[in-house]
């Protein structure tokens, strides 16, 4: 069975792409900014960008059939070295006890300059 999540962005029609997809017993949400259909929100603010992506993504995981404990990894990309520190912590504040393998790098930018961060994850729920 495939399941599709879309979070409404321009982007998913645009591009023709899903914000969260399952196949079976796997879950994989797409590279997720800090934005809705109106735009990027929270500009300039990279902690809140972070916060409203971490809590997008695992409402898409939850809409999945999925739970952060299933979260197996997680990929987050940052344009300033210096907002590393936040993202980290707020990783540990919605991940604590879960655990997943993290990345975090430093790229020079994203789709579109008020962007600061990017966060992908996989999931894989148990049979």
């Amino acid at each position: 069975m495939i399941q599709k999540f879309g979070s409404g962005t321009t982007w998913e029609q645009k591009f023709s792409y899903s914000r969260g997809k399952r196949i079976g017993n796997r879950i994989e949400i797409a590279g997720t900014t800090s934005s809705d259909p109106s735009g990027v929100l929270h500009i300039g603010d990279h902690r809140k960008q972070a916060e409203f992506i971490f809590t997008k993504m695992l409402n898409a995981l939850e809409e999945l059939g999925g739970k952060k404990e299933y979260v197996m990894r997680t990929r987050a990309y940052v344009t300033d070295l210096k907002y590393a520190q936040d993202v980290a912590e707020l990783h540990g504040e919605f991940f604590r006890g879960s655990d997943p393998v993290f990345t975090m790098l430093v790229v020079p930018a994203l789709l579109q300059p008020e962007m600061l961060v990017e966060i992908e994850m996989s999931a894989q729920v148990p049979e």
